[in-house]
C-alpha cells in the first residue's frame, strides 16, 4: 500500500485576547486587509524578523475590518481571515490577532496598538511592519507620532520608495517631518529585497475572465488560490 499523504501544514493560531500575546519575546505587528493575502505577506515579515532579531520573536498578523485609507475590501472578512490562515500555514511563531475584525470599523492602527501595549506592558519590544509607500503617507495616519512611540515602525522597500534616498525625498515633500525625523525614518528601512507583488495587481488579475491562473500561481500561495477558486471570489 502507498504511504498515507502527509498531514496539511499547521495553520497559525487565532488570538482574540491581546493578553495572550504577553511575554518576553519581541512582537512584529503586521496589519492589512489581506485582500487577498499574497506570497509577500508571508515572506517579507519573516525576512524582517531575521534582520531584526535573527529569527526570534513572534509575528502578529492583524487583519483589518476596513482600512480608513483604502477602498472597501473586495472579499468578506471571514474569507480574508480564512485565506490568511492558509497563506501562513506552516510558518513558525506566527499568529493572527482578530482584534480589528471583532470590533466595529474603521480600524485605526493607533487604537489597536494602545490595546496591545496595555495588555502586554512595556517589557516586550513591539515593532510595526509597513511598506516604504506607507511610510511616505504615514503623516495621514491617525496620531502618527503616538504610533511610533507605541511600536516603532520597521520599513521594507516598496516602489516608489525603493531606497533611503527616495524615501527621504518623499517624506520631505509632505512637509510633515523635520530633518531628524526623516533621518530616523531612513534608518528604519530594512535591507531586504524589493518585492513587486501588490494586492491591487493580484485583484486585477483575479477579475479577468477567463482567469489567468498561470500568471497568478507565482503571486499567491497554492492554498489561497485554491480557496479563491473553490469559493468563486473576486
Amino acid at each position: 500500500m502507498p504511504p498515507p499523504p502527509p498531514p496539511p501544514p499547521r495553520q497559525p493560531e487565532l488570538i482574540a485576547n491581546a493578553a495572550d500575546l504577553a511575554g518576553s519575546a519581541p512582537l512584529l505587528v503586521v496589519g492589512g486587509t489581506f485582500d487577498p493575502p499574497h506570497l509577500a505577506h508571508a515572506s517579507l515579515p519573516d525576512a524582517a524578523r531575521r534582520e531584526l532579531w535573527q529569527g526570534r520573536g513572534r509575528i502578529v498578523f492583524v487583519p483589518a475590518s476596513c482600512s480608513p485609507l483604502k477602498e472597501q475590501s473586495a472579499a468578506a472578512a471571514a474569507d480574508r481571515l480564512a485565506m490568511l490562515r492558509l497563506a501562513l500555514a506552516g510558518m513558525d511563531r506566527v499568529c493572527i490577532w482578530t482584534h480589528e475584525l471583532d470590533r466595529p470599523p474603521p480600524s485605526y492602527t493607533v487604537d489597536t496598538l494602545r490595546v496591545l501595549r496595555s495588555a502586554v506592558g512595556a517589557a516586550p519590544e513591539v515593532r510595526l511592519l509597513i511598506g516604504a509607500d506607507q511610510a511616505a503617507a504615514f503623516h495621514r495616519w491617525r496620531s502618527p507620532r503616538e504610533i511610533i512611540a507605541l511600536a516603532e515602525p520597521v520599513v521594507v522597500p516598496r516602489d516608489p520608495c525603493a531606497d533611503a534616498a527616495a524615501l527621504a525625498a518623499a517624506l520631505r515633500e509632505t512637509g510633515a517631518w523635520n530633518g531628524a525625523e526623516i533621518t530616523a525614518w531612513t534608518r528604519r528601512l530594512l535591507p531586504v529585497p524589493l518585492v513587486g507583488i501588490s494586492a491591487t495587481r493580484v485583484r486585477d488579475l483575479l477579475r479577468r475572465r477567463p482567469r489567468p491562473i498561470d500568471a497568478l500561481r507565482p503571486l499567491l500561495p497554492a492554498g489561497v488560490l485554491g480557496y479563491i477558486e473553490g469559493n468563486n471570489l473576486y
